[in-house]
C-alpha cells in the first residue's frame, strides 16, 4: 500500500478517536454525541481487522469490521459490567485508545 495512504488512514483514525473521546469529556459540549455510533460501530474492527491482515477481499473486510467492532464494544461493556468498582474511570475511553494503540502498533511494525 502506498505510504502517504497509509499515514492518512492512521490520520484519520487517530483524528476521529480524539473526537469521540472528547464527546465524553464534560467539558466539550460542541462536539455532538452522534458522531460516535458510526465509530463504535466501524473504527475498532477495521484497524484489528487490518492488524490481523483478513483483508483479502472486500466482503471479507466488511464482515471482519463489524465482528471485530462487535468483540470489542462488547467486551469494554462486558469489563464495565463486572467490575463495578471501575465506575470512576471513563470505560468509554477505553475503546478510542484501544483503536489508537491498534492503529500505531499496525502503522509503525507493517
Amino acid at each position: 500500500m502506498n505510504p502517504a495512504i497509509r499515514n492518512g488512514k492512521t490520520l484519520v483514525i487517530v483524528a476521529y478517536s480524539l473526537g469521540v473521546m472528547a464527546t465524553i469529556l464534560p467539558g466539550f459540549n460542541s462536539f455532538p454525541g452522534w458522531i460516535a455510533l458510526p465509530y463504535y460501530l466501524v473504527v475498532p474492527g477495521y484497524c484489528v481487522t487490518i492488524l490481523l491482515r483478513q483483508n483479502k477481499h472486500i466482503v471479507d473486510l466488511v464482515f471482519y469490521t463489524f465482528v471485530w467492532s462487535l468483540a470489542v464494544v462488547g467486551s469494554v461493556f462486558a469489563v464495565e459490567t463486572l467490575f463495578q468498582s471501575l465506575s470512576s474511570l471513563p470505560l468509554g475511553a477505553a475503546i478510542p485508545v484501544l483503536t489508537m494503540a491498534v492503529a500505531a502498533f499496525d502503522h509503525y511494525f507493517r
